[in-house]
């Protein structure tokens, strides 16, 4: 059964970022878990952590972008498409505002 693990904080510079991508690894590398990681924050740091070569590319979530979208996310291992791992559309979520789920 999948699970969901968030961080998150208003403040920034508490080590969100840090936290998440060392969890990500440890529950990957050490537990053989199979990982999804968001990155929501507009900066991106997690993102470019874990593809440092600019593999990922900005995601837009309105659902006329889903073509878009789909050539866009994908995992380095293997060149799969996220888009066909995941069991609801992303859009569907995303639009929500931060603090309101």
């Amino acid at each position: 059964m999948a699970k969901v693990i968030s961080f998150a904080n208003q403040k920034g510079g508490v080590g969100k970022s840090t936290l998440c991508i060392q969890q990500a690894f440890y529950l990957a590398l050490q537990k053989k878990k199979k990982v999804l990681v968001l990155d929501m924050d507009g900066q991106g740091n997690t993102s470019s952590r874990l593809a440092p070569r600019r593999e990922l590319r900005m995601v837009t979530t309105s659902p006329s972008s889903q073509d878009q979208n789909r050539r866009a996310v994908r995992l380095r291992a293997g060149r799969i498409e996220v888009m066909h791992c995941l069991r609801c559309r992303p859009h569907s979520y995303a639009e929500k505002r931060p603090g309101s789920v």
